[in-house]
């Protein structure tokens, strides 16, 4: 079914950072909108004044009977009741049911496909490439798992003239393989997901099995690492670090990790012909985006930043970023791990990734959708951080924090929240 031939959709989950992005793609098509989420938010509220109807919290009867499409969240049970009743509907033959990456994959299918994968950096490289390939007159549209301040609001879908879409595509439970790309870009692949992967051999497969979906004459863009270990021989595979010297690169954002998202960028450009010089110049142009080293101003004196660094390699390469930027001041960063799978998978290494840092602040797991699991806990984490040295301390709460905010605030430091919980709510206190 051709997505503009669905009149009244329901989102189970809408809040979510794809989910509204979706939300937002289809009232374009003139569709009415309704979902529910778990929780209240910013984003919900914008869904409901751009005219979506949203309950919070779910059950069945949020679910109009007359729907002909319902989407749902990856995140929610299989027993949540506004589910089961689109499972009942389409058993009647009333409506369709669809995961977002199914959705996303059968809203793009008629679109040429730009798909931005990768462990880490998509979210960035996606916005990057928007901003880029705009510059240049190439008028894409994009599908984004954050927002981006565009035209004077908030937003994670712009809709573009051409043809061309560009969606950030997830390789968890293997999300990408619903899409269709003609461009593949792959910032990284490294191990994570591990509670669904078995290990990085797994991951790559993985990657490997997205990239056999490439069409002949397929592009397929990655740094050296992925370019030797990605088999594709129907068409260009570009290695971005034999192509562009990273010197040449001026951003607006800081970091190293920035640069090499934007190396991927230049060459997607190249590969469809646009202005070198347009692109160099959307890609300075480019401010970043929600939750990717976000400026959240000032608070009891400190300069402050929020980021959804939530893996060690991200942490890592976000506080040098900051180091960088910041050399002379003190670096507070405040962590919300995020799973308990993530974070015993990762535990000598999320203790290693603070090093830039001159203290850390942890918070309770960010359980998400896994169960307690009282073998790995914050307080593991903060003593281990510790014993390398470090000024480490474990509060309980998003409101603890703020009162540790307003006790340790001077003009002389940089606070940071870090992690993909929701540690970046202290921020609303």
């Amino acid at each position: 079914m051709n997505s503009h031939k669905y009149k009244k959709i329901h989102f189970v989950g809408i809040g979510g950072i794809g989910m509204s992005a979706l939300a937002r793609y289809y009232m374009s098509t003139g569709a009415a909108i309704s979902g529910s989420d778990g929780n209240d938010s910013e984003i919900v509220q914008d869904l409901i004044v751009e005219g979506a109807h949203i309950n919070i919290g779910h059950q069945e009867n949020n679910v109009p009977d007359d729907i002909d499409l319902l989407i749902y969240t990856t995140a929610i049970s299989s027993d949540n009741p506004e589910l089961l009743k689109g499972i009942s509907l389409n058993n009647e033959e009333k409506c369709k049911v669809l995961t977002y990456p199914q959705a996303l994959g059968e809203m793009s299918q008629d679109k040429k496909v730009i798909s931005v994968s990768g462990t880490h950096g998509k979210t960035t490289t996606t916005a990057m490439a928007f901003e880029a390939l705009s510059n240049a007159g190439f008028h894409p549209s994009m599908i984004l798992g954050s927002l981006i301040d565009y035209k004077g609001k908030k937003t994670n879908y712009v809709y573009g003239e051409s043809d061309w879409i560009i969606i950030e595509s997830c390789e968890y439970r293997k999300s990408f393989m619903n899409y269709n790309p003609l461009i593949i870009i792959i910032t990284n692949i490294e191990a994570d997901h591990l509670d669904y992967y078995k290990d990085l051999k797994d991951i790559q497969d993985s990657f490997q099995g997205f990239v056999d979906k490439l069409p002949s004459g397929g592009v397929l863009i990655c740094h050296q690492n992925e370019y030797n270990i990605m088999n594709f021989d129907r068409g260009q595979k570009i290695d971005v670090d034999t192509l562009i010297d990273v010197k040449d690169i001026k951003l607006s954002v800081p970091g190293q990790h920035n640069k090499e998202n934007a190396k991927l960028v230049i060459s997607l450009g190249k590969s469809l012909g646009l202005d070198q010089n347009k692109i160099k110049e959307g890609l300075f142009n480019f401010a970043g985006t929600w939750r990717r080293q976000e400026n959240k101003d000032i608070h009891y004196d400190m300069q402050c930043y929020d980021d959804y660094a939530h893996h060690p390699s991200e942490i890592k390469a976000t506080l040098q970023a900051f180091r960088e930027k910041y050399p002379s001041k003190k670096i507070i960063a405040a962590f919300m791990p995020h799973l308990y799978s993530r974070t015993k998978a990762f535990f000598e290494d999320f203790v290693l990734s603070f090093d830039q840092a001159d203290e850390v602040v942890v918070l309770p797991i960010f359980a998400a959708r896994e169960k307690i699991d009282t073998s790995i806990s914050s307080d593991m984490l903060v003593r281990e951080i510790a014993n390398r040295g470090k000024k480490a301390v474990f509060l309980s709460s998003i409101e603890s924090l703020k009162d540790y905010m307003s006790i340790h605030g001077n003009s002389d430091t940089i606070f940071i929240t870090m992690g993909a919980g929701d540690v970046y709510k202290v921020y609303e206190k």
